[in-house]
């Protein structure tokens, strides 16, 4: 199954006043090497992300949609118009409607 971040929930400067609030010094030790000071800062940056833009699963029609990239949000909107317009003549008896 696909995901992504759902990045709607996700507030920008929430996020930097998060990072902000990340006490470095506290987290790196002297004997500590460049990679795992890296490995460390990545890890919190990532958490953050993982509580302020989670993961969300796609559906299957996101899925197919994704596949379609020609078909816009306008599109879909048209299409429901559409099928609405359909569903309201299918349902009148007058046959001169």
């Amino acid at each position: 199954m696909k995901s992504f971040r759902n990045w709607r929930v996700f507030n920008k400067r929430e996020f930097e006043e998060e990072l902000e609030n990340i006490r470095l010094n506290d987290l790196i030790k002297p004997e500590m090497n460049t990679n795992t000071i890296m490995s460390l800062v990545y890890n919190k940056v990532l958490k953050l992300l993982d509580d302020m833009a989670p993961y969300k699963k796609l559906t299957q029609k996101e899925i197919q949609l994704q596949q379609k990239p020609w078909i816009t949000s306008e599109i879909l909107l048209i299409m429901q118009k559409r099928d609405a317009l359909y569903k309201d003549f299918a349902k009148e008896k007058n046959s001169e409607f």
